[in-house]
């Protein structure tokens, strides 16, 4: 038995009993008290039972736990900060608001525009937790959450941004046309809006331009020619923080074990330019 396997053993009882109760207590304190927090590391696995047993839960509860979710997912960075024990729940709702959003379409609506909210919030596990949730919306709908994603591209919203570069990080979505084309699509869009920005020295930006210097490298694995081309023209143009994320993506070992050749072009350009 797995790890997440064990724990969805404990969570199984402490959902049938806020289902059967409407309290929710002893759940909360089950997830605060296993959060692994303050470390490095949180319990993910928590996190990934909890929204696992989403699956097999009933849709009348479902929505209970869509009400509970929303609830935890309002406890702010002032209540609880980076590694206090209570930010995991937040953690655990963003990511589980997502998966009820992709398993039951009527919640979808608002799974996106919580998730938009939260991509803003300051704690960085927060941030993480809505890239789980909207892959899981990603995967589901591919091209409603495409276009949900060019209209919050449309905003300029640093965090925004980051939010939708990152849901398209992942290799298993993006080996569907659908998403790796737009994921291409939607990273020249950022990076030029990243060109074209003034404002550099906020969180927000730094956020992004640190998302930016490993997502693309993912999108590079499937579209290749086009992704090292477009890479190229971001080292030509002399600006440092796009010549950073480039770099930042050639250093990544899925490009240089599967394209070396490529990798050292790109790397020669960017010499040049720095020379």
């Amino acid at each position: 038995m797995t790890k997440v396997e064990q724990i969805k053993g404990d969570l199984l009882p402490l959902l049938e009993s806020f289902f059967e109760s409407g309290k929710s207590s002893r759940l909360e304190s089950y997830i605060v008290a296993n959060r692994n927090l303050p470390s490095p590391r949180a319990n993910l696995e928590l996190a990934y039972a909890l929204s696992g047993l989403l699956d097999e839960i009933k849709k009348k509860d479902l929505a209970k736990l869509f009400s509970l979710f929303i609830e935890w997912g309002s406890i702010s960075s002032k209540q609880a900060p980076v590694n206090d024990p209570k930010e995991f729940l937040p953690f655990c709702a963003a990511r589980a608001i997502g998966k009820i959003g992709s398993i039951e379409e009527k919640f979808r609506p608002k799974a996106v525009n919580l998730l938009r909210d939260y991509s803003k919030d300051n704690r960085w596990r927060m941030r993480e937790a809505v890239t789980m949730g909207l892959q899981f919306l990603l995967d589901k709908y591919p091209q409603q959450m495409v276009d949900q994603f060019n209209i919050w591209i449309k905003d300029e919203n640093f965090l925004e941004l980051r939010a939708v570069v990152t849901a398209y990080a992942d290799p298993a979505l993006l080996t569907r046309k659908v998403i790796s084309q737009n994921g291409l699509k939607t990273h020249r869009k950022v990076l030029d809006i990243v060109h074209a920005s003034e404002d550099r020295k906020s969180d927000e930006f730094k956020a992004l331009r640190k998302a930016l210097g490993y997502t693309f490298s993912l999108i590079a694995t499937i579209y290749t020619p086009n992704s090292f081309g477009v890479m190229k023209k971001l080292a030509a143009t002399g600006d440092k923080d796009l010549q950073w994320i480039v770099r930042e993506n050639m250093k990544k070992k899925r490009l240089i074990t599967k394209f070396p050749d490529k990798v050292k072009e790109v790397e020669k350009l960017l010499d040049k330019m720095k020379g």
